[in-house]
């Protein structure tokens, strides 16, 4: 049984703006939303952690007044899924 409110799946730039746009001006996450850290985790079933990188780089430029969100962004990334990795050694 599908969802009648669901009619396609969103682009990688939707994505990535949505996930850059729940960082307000502090750089803190809005709302304890888990969108931003669910496409860092997931990222890697539909491109590689190079073509992430680049596609941030590439509009980083269009975010002149959000520069601090989409850094913010990144800077998330890094630490949850540094914390990730740490969790997955341990077990090992």
């Amino acid at each position: 049984m599908g969802s009648s409110t669901f009619r396609k799946a969103a682009s990688l730039d939707e994505l990535l703006y949505t996930c850059i746009e729940m960082f307000d001006e502090k750089g803190d996450l809005n709302d304890n939303n888990l969108l931003p850290r669910m496409v860092l985790l997931m990222h890697r079933w539909y491109l590689s952690s190079t073509e992430l990188a680049g596609k941030l780089l590439s509009i980083y430029p269009l975010f002149t007044a959000r520069k601090t969100a989409i850094i913010s962004y990144v800077q998330y990334g890094i630490t949850s899924l540094t914390a990730k990795v740490m969790i997955w050694f341990r077990r090992a």
